[in-house]
């Protein structure tokens, strides 16, 4: 989707650049006909790019179903259970370089259904989910029940990195019973042998506190 969002983007800037130009070349050369057809166009691009990029008053009005269509998407892909977030209790979001590069982190709620379901979650919660995904080069750990183990805390730890202030009350949730976590993450082998780990998506889900977290860091 972030991939997705770049191009279009490219490609409404680099159509704003050729008819800014075209449109030069007709004042230019006096063509009043061909100006006019030039500025129509011009004005669809930025009613387009407006609501593309949300500029637009009224965008996130025509956003919302979309934006809900792909929250219960992803939810599904990550849990096995189609659903939408509750209220928002924390968002981070930092900037994304053109690469993907960059840091997010949420807290949502869920409501009393969504949470009841995963005090019981289907077998599958454990042996599927969160789906892998296109990423062949990316391992996946699937959903656990907390306490978590020790020697995942180094995903843990590299997920959460730039989030300091709330680093007891995220490590309650991997410590006390009842909660679950799952990552998926990316580790590189350097020339020296040594292995690090520098993408992490992590998540955790808490069904007696209503809530689920989700860590996301691509370097």
């Amino acid at each position: 989707m972030m991939l997705f969002f770049v191009l279009l983007s490219l490609i409404i800037l680099i159509s704003y650049a050729i008819i800014g130009f075209k449109i030069i070349l007709a004042i230019k050369n006096r063509e009043k006909k061909r100006l006019r057809k030039l500025l129509i166009v011009l004005t669809a691009l930025i009613l387009f790019s407006g609501f593309f990029w949300r500029l637009l008053p009224g965008s996130d009005v025509l956003w919302y179903p979309i934006d809900q269509y792909r929250e219960r998407t992803l939810n599904k892909n990550m849990t096995g259970l189609e659903f939408n977030d509750g209220g928002e209790v924390l968002k981070f979001e930092s900037d994304v370089a053109f690469n993907g590069d960059g840091y997010s982190f949420y807290i949502h709620e869920i409501d009393q259904e969504t949470a009841d379901y995963f005090k019981k979650p289907k077998a599958a919660f454990f042996t599927k989910y969160p789906l892998a995904g296109e990423r062949d080069d990316w391992k996946t750990e699937h959903w656990k029940r907390t306490p978590i183990d020790s020697s995942e805390m180094q995903y843990f730890n590299q997920a959460k990195r730039r989030l300091p202030k709330i680093n007891t009350e995220l490590e309650k949730l991997l410590n006390e019973n009842g909660n679950y976590y799952a990552y998926t993450f990316f580790e590189h082998e350097f020339n020296d042998s040594t292995i690090n780990i520098l993408n992490v998506y992590f998540y955790i889900i808490g069904p007696k506190r209503r809530l689920i977290v989700e860590m996301y860091l691509n370097t």
